[in-house]
């Protein structure tokens, strides 16, 4: 992991610790579907998009979340 995805996850952990919302805004997560999913993986509660990355942005955000929940079901039938 990155030295930037540290201090993000770090501070994501933060803030869910206290029961802080925490969110997001750039353009990273609708060009990288990785970071995307590592947001989601760290329990980010909102993400901003620029209206231009707005698709792909829940697209990827979409493709996260189904990953966490067929992770998640594959997890509990073990």
């Amino acid at each position: 992991m990155t030295r930037s995805k540290k201090m993000i996850a770090m501070v994501i952990a933060s803030a869910r610790k206290t029961n802080t919302k925490i969110g997001l805004c750039g353009q990273a997560p609708s060009d990288y579907p990785e970071f995307a999913q590592f947001l989601v993986e760290q329990g980010i509660n909102s993400i901003s998009f620029n209206p231009d990355a707005l698709i792909d942005g829940i697209k990827n955000i979409n493709m996260a979340e189904e990953s966490q929940v067929s992770f998640g079901m594959a997890e509990s039938s073990n």
